[in-house]
């Protein structure tokens, strides 16, 4: 019953997520797991599967839109967390998905977004998006099977260039339920921009 509920309140997380991302008229969160064919498109193969975890998926994907990043696709993970609890955990394994992500070059690893309802680690806040840490997170001993074939040295195979791709494009976003309540464009003003753009021909 635990297991449920933290389930539903992912899903719940995860589509405020979605709502306040498309709102920002930035992005188009055109997948949302595990709506319709978003579990094929979310999900990647890990490089040594092994018995009943064969992949790993992200909750949300799409595409940007507008000046610099447009056309470019991205991948995001939310936790619906209200403290830090256990977040460095999914945060750890989220940079090595990423960097699986990149290194196979799925489709939308061009930007990732961490998207939680919770801070966590503040005293290191300013490294989070670091090759280091994405190291160290690609090297862990629970998480090297994701890059790494058994055979494999992890040390000789890491490739700081991939490491460095996914450090320039990662985002981190702290929400809060107040901020998505209050803050975030009504969808009376995001139809009357959505509409303006249409209107005037603008190349989103």
């Amino acid at each position: 019953m635990a297991g449920e509920v933290e389930q539903s309140k992912g899903r719940a997380g995860a589509r405020r997520a979605k709502l306040w991302l498309d709102r920002t008229t930035r992005v188009q969160a055109s997948f949302l797991n595990p709506d319709g064919v978003a579990v094929h498109k979310l999900t990647v193969k890990k490089a040594n599967p092994k018995g009943n975890s064969k992949s790993f998926s992200f909750d949300l994907g799409g595409f940007m839109r507008g000046e610099e990043f447009k056309g470019q696709g991205f991948l995001a993970e939310c936790k619906n967390y209200k403290n830090e609890s256990d977040l460095p955990a999914h945060y750890r394994a989220f940079l090595a998905h990423c960097y699986r992500a990149r290194a196979t070059n799925h489709f939308l690893a061009d930007h990732f977004f961490w998207i939680s309802f919770s801070p966590h680690q503040s005293r290191a806040w300013d490294t989070h998006t670091t090759v280091e840490s994405i190291q160290r997170a690609v090297m862990h001993s629970d998480l090297v099977d994701v890059n790494f074939l058994e055979d494999e040295d992890p040390k000789a195979e890491f490739s700081a260039e991939v490491a460095k791709e996914v450090s320039d494009n990662l985002w981190i976003i702290v929400l809060s339920d107040k901020q998505v309540d209050n803050l975030m464009l009504t969808r009376d003003h995001f139809a009357l921009i959505e509409s303006e753009m249409i209107r005037n021909g603008v190349d989103f």
